[in-house]
């Protein structure tokens, strides 16, 4: 389904599941309504997908991908995740809006200068963002962000609300970070050059 306009779906979808849902252009919204099992999930040039219900509303089993320009994932209420695969092209921006709880627990392939930005409500990553080798992905958090597991980034800017590294050895290696000078102290940070 390729979504180019305005679409709301007031339920949970049911026959050939899963969907494979593109949403495209600035002016694309797709709202969904209830529990949505996806098997794939593309956001570009502007797009917005609007998720809400109780419980798990959104569960992606392939692909969350962001492949142009830039993409937007609003958690409305309920809680969503991928497990399959997150991807951000290069060049490409992938904002988690809403306050709702967002997981990735997806094998990630992330392109040069790629971003993800944390606007609202909760972020979590259970997944190397990048690789020793591979520092390609910026985060910009301004609201809560989870990391639970050794990320290789190309920047981590840390600006309202908090972000978490999991402890027992996990660490943030970047290439940059910002923080505001007093929360500097509060998270976790290495440099690996």
């Amino acid at each position: 389904m390729t979504v180019n306009g305005i679409w709301t779906i007031d339920a949970t979808v049911t026959g050939r599941l899963p969907w494979s849902v593109t949403v495209n252009g600035a002016t694309a919204d797709a709202t969904f309504s209830g529990v949505q099992a996806l098997n794939r999930l593309e956001l570009k040039n502007g797009a917005t997908a609007d998720f809400s219900g109780s419980g798990s509303v959104l569960s992606i089993a392939n692909d969350l991908s962001v492949t142009a320009g830039a993409g937007n994932l609003n958690m409305i209420t309920g809680n969503g995740s991928v497990s399959g695969g997150f991807n951000i092209s290069a060049n490409c921006t992938f904002n988690k809006l809403g306050p709702a709880l967002f997981s990735v627990s997806a094998p990630q392939t992330n392109g040069a200068g790629s971003t993800l930005n944390v606007q609202a409500g909760n972020f979590n990553m259970f997944t190397d963002a990048g690789s020793t080798s591979s520092r390609t992905l910026t985060i910009n958090s301004s609201a809560n962000t989870f990391l639970g597991f050794n990320e290789h980034l190309a920047a981590l800017n840390v600006a309202n609300g908090t972000t978490t590294v999991l402890q027992n050895g996990n660490r943030v290696w970047s290439q940059t970070r910002s923080a505001p000078a007093a929360r500097a102290a509060c998270w976790i940070y290495a440099t690996m050059t």
